[in-house]
């Protein structure tokens, strides 16, 4: 459905001059990633509204897709797929705040988070063979993902002592935690293509 949406837009955009037809493809991808940003960004939204999560959600996006974007990891071949699974793991957090008192795992999950963060730091970025990053692509993002892991350690440092905070703490341990499993998994997937 997006694709389609996306090649009724890039021809839209073709008929009033705007772009070439020869550049056509390019726009007609663009165009399915930007609707399906704004699809899931939506969806999630909603979704935070409904459980009254809008702060953890925020925080989520950012760290999500800021950290995300540049550690790599595993991506779903599909746009609904990506969609379910991005709900998925956000549910994962609204249980953990909804359900669980934080402030009795305050110290698990701050270490977790860090074992991930410091992962993250060594293995980023990883690949995936819908975005295969060149030698310096790879050296950009990897010191990107180490500067965005620092910054998220000092804030959380910075919250741990202070009051009320416990859900900002978490929803940053859980994002860094969450990007650090997609990136396993995609190790995963690709020893197992390779074995194949």
């Amino acid at each position: 459905m997006l694709d389609k949406l996306a090649i009724i837009l890039s021809n839209y955009y073709i008929k009033k001059n705007k772009i070439d037809e020869e550049e056509k493809e390019i726009y007609v991808y663009s165009f399915e990633i930007l609707l399906s940003t704004i699809l899931n960004f939506l969806a999630l939204m909603i979704f935070a509204i409904l459980t009254k999560t809008y702060f953890e959600a925020i925080i989520f996006t950012i760290i999500f897709i800021s950290l995300r974007g540049c550690a790599g990891g595993y991506h779903a071949n599909t746009h609904l797929g990506c969609l379910l699974c991005l709900l998925l793991v956000y549910s994962g957090l609204v249980l953990f705040v909804k359900f669980l008192d934080l402030n009795n795992f305050k110290n698990i999950f701050v270490i977790f988070s860090f074992i991930a963060g410091v992962t993250i730091m060594i293995i980023s970025p990883i690949d995936n063979i819908n975005n295969r990053l060149d030698i310096l692509k790879k050296q950009k993002y990897k010191k990107r993902a180490i500067k965005y892991i620092i910054a998220l350690f000092i804030v959380m440092n910075i919250l741990y002592f202070m009051p009320l905070s416990i859900n900002f703490i978490f929803s940053i341990s859980y994002t860094v935690i969450i990007i650090f499993l997609f990136q396993i998994f995609q190790v995963l997937i690709d020893i197992i293509k390779n074995n194949k």
